[in-house]
């Protein structure tokens, strides 16, 4: 229990580092159902879906990388849409705001992104490309190895290789990886 709670300690402070040195445009809200946000992929190259939950350390975690591979691309070419599936989404405002990434955050408490994605942990990453087709899913890197067990340093970079590849126009080289995090409760599950 006490390596659950430092490990969350420390990826809390890492994102309020991250928030406090990074200056980002303003995130916002966006309350869409499935067929818009469907929809909105035709205006990108590269559209990624990405699970998260507040209270996961993986997702607060990977919030600085999201933002990293966010900065590479125009919104053209990549739109990253971070869906929310706590039980907290009246707090999602709050939420997005201390994360203070540059990016769509969606509530997805009825889950049907969940169900059109099968997403089962958080974070999970969901690679379309404009015509809506699924290109990559899985991990954003090599690091994460188990709960609670990781690598120095990840050494592949698996969602920034699949984008990389979908707005080059390439083959995208790792299809499927597989996720580590936690998992997604279902409706008022927690």
């Amino acid at each position: 229990m006490k390596t659950k709670r430092w490990a969350i300690w420390c990826a809390s402070l890492l994102a309020l580092v991250w928030v406090s040195v990074v200056k980002l445009p303003a995130q916002r809200l966006i309350d869409a159902d499935l067929a818009t946000i469907k929809a909105s992929f035709a205006r990108h190259e590269a559209n990624c879906l990405f699970f998260f939950v507040e209270d996961c350390p993986v997702s607060i975690r990977d919030f600085g990388l999201v933002g990293e591979l966010r900065a590479q691309y125009d919104s053209t070419d990549l739109q990253m849409i971070a869906v929310y599936v706590g039980d907290q989404g009246d707090r999602l405002q709050a939420i997005a705001d201390s994360i203070g990434m540059p990016l769509l955050f969606v509530d997805d408490r009825s889950r049907q992104l969940v169900a059109m994605t099968a997403a089962r942990v958080t974070p999970e990453y969901f690679l379309f490309d404009a015509a809506g087709r699924l290109c990559y899913r899985g991990a954003i890197d090599d690091y994460a190895i188990g709960l609670g067990r990781h690598k120095r340093q990840a050494k592949a970079h698996y969602l920034g290789d699949a984008v990389a590849a979908l707005v080059a126009g390439r083959p995208v080289p790792t299809r499927v990886t597989r996720p580590v995090g936690c998992m997604i409760e279902p409706i008022g599950g927690r």
